[in-house]
């Protein structure tokens, strides 16, 4: 997203910066999944719109 990693904080979300628009947050999706070595369903999508969001299922997953 090209955003500084000052402006990201614990309870971020996708409301707050105007670059997590739908093709953002599909490259997110795909960095998550690359990186952690999962695969995230497309209804998990919609539920990834935030820091927290993202924290909790990654531990879901057992991967953070």
């Amino acid at each position: 997203m090209k955003v500084p990693s000052a402006k990201i904080s614990s309870d971020t979300n996708k409301e707050e910066l105007a670059q997590w628009d739908s093709l953002a947050h599909l490259n997110l999706v795909m960095a998550l999944e690359q990186t952690y070595e999962i695969t995230l369903d497309v209804e998990d999508f919609d539920r990834l719109v935030s820091v927290p969001a993202i924290v909790t299922h990654l531990e879901r997953q057992g991967v953070y």
